[in-house]
């Protein structure tokens, strides 16, 4: 049976994560090929590049990004030259090859899979969306620092949702100094927000607090904060969303209101692309010792 170090692995498209997957795999003494990245420096000059066939009929476990699309035809790809066709890679999927990507489509999962390929949603994996929300968080605050005319001590922080990253903001925030509320649904997670010495509010009551609010941070992938609400918030509040299309934020209303929204996602990938590659990398590894080695 096959080991880590024996699979051959083909990194196809993506960001930076992508990037420092291959260099890290490669650094580990794994045998790697990619495509896709050819615009990418970042990419160790060792690492061998070939087409996309190239790298599905060579690679035991091939790697796609997160996204693995945009716009559910092409490749998640800005390093590539030319576009990537979902329908490319799953015409050249084999028998037994491991094929993992980020937020994979069920309709993309089964054409791999009717040529015997076995598939893993990664972004599905709960050591990845646990940790990946650190990076998240810290490029968040990133934005923040950069983009606010305060200090985040001392402000007024309105953290929108109380999944993962909203618990990871609302410690690094607290631990800041700011004054943190957050916006939640169930009594359970008011529990929680209570125990971390954060204010919680229930989302039919977020107008009750919206005038002293410094900055929002979104986490909730579904519009929220439209112009009725956002009309509650004063001209002066930086809203920073950083949830999954279609984001939770009317950009054209804060826009229309002189409010400052910025869109911030896929944060991992831009503000900490080496710590996001390692745990996609240790993601990849459970998945394999899950489906195809010993």
């Amino acid at each position: 049976m096959k080991t880590k170090k024996d699979t051959s692995f083909g990194i196809i498209g993506g960001d930076l994560r992508q990037a420092w997957l291959a260099n890290i795999l490669s650094d580990e003494g794994c045998k790697v090929i990619i495509s896709g990245l050819e615009q990418c420096d970042t990419v160790s000059s060792d690492i061998k590049a070939g087409s996309v066939e190239d790298v599905m009929s060579t690679a035991d476990t091939v790697v796609l990004p997160l996204p693995v699309s945009r716009d559910g035809t092409c490749l998640n790809a800005p390093f590539s030259p030319s576009t990537i066709y979902l329908d490319k890679i799953a015409a050249s999927a084999k028998s037994g090859q491991l094929i993992a990507g980020g937020i994979l489509s069920e309709d993309f999962m089964s054409r791999l899979a009717e040529h015997g390929a076995l598939t893993a949603d990664y972004y599905k994996r709960e050591e990845l969306t646990i940790l990946n929300a650190i990076p998240t968080a810290e490029g968040a605050l990133e934005i923040i620092l950069r983009e606010s005319k305060r200090t985040v001590y001392g402000s007024n922080v309105l953290i929108s949702g109380y999944g993962r990253i909203g618990r990871v903001l609302t410690r690094m925030f607290k631990g800041l100094g700011a004054r943190v509320y957050v916006s939640l649904r169930k009594q359970s997670d008011n529990a929680w927000v209570l125990t971390e010495g954060a204010e919680p509010v229930f989302i039919d009551k977020i107008r009750s607090c919206a005038e002293c609010i410094d900055t929002v941070i979104n986490t909730v992938p579904h519009v929220l904060f439209d112009g009725s609400l956002l009309r509650a918030f004063r001209p002066s509040a930086l809203f920073v969303d950083l949830a999954s299309p279609p984001g939770g934020i009317d950009f054209d209303a804060a826009n229309r209101l002189g409010i400052k929204a910025i869109s911030a996602q896929s944060l991992p990938g831009k503000c900490a692309p080496f710590t996001a590659a390692e745990i996609v990398k240790e993601t990849i590894f459970n998945i394999m010792e899950e489906q195809i080695l010993p």
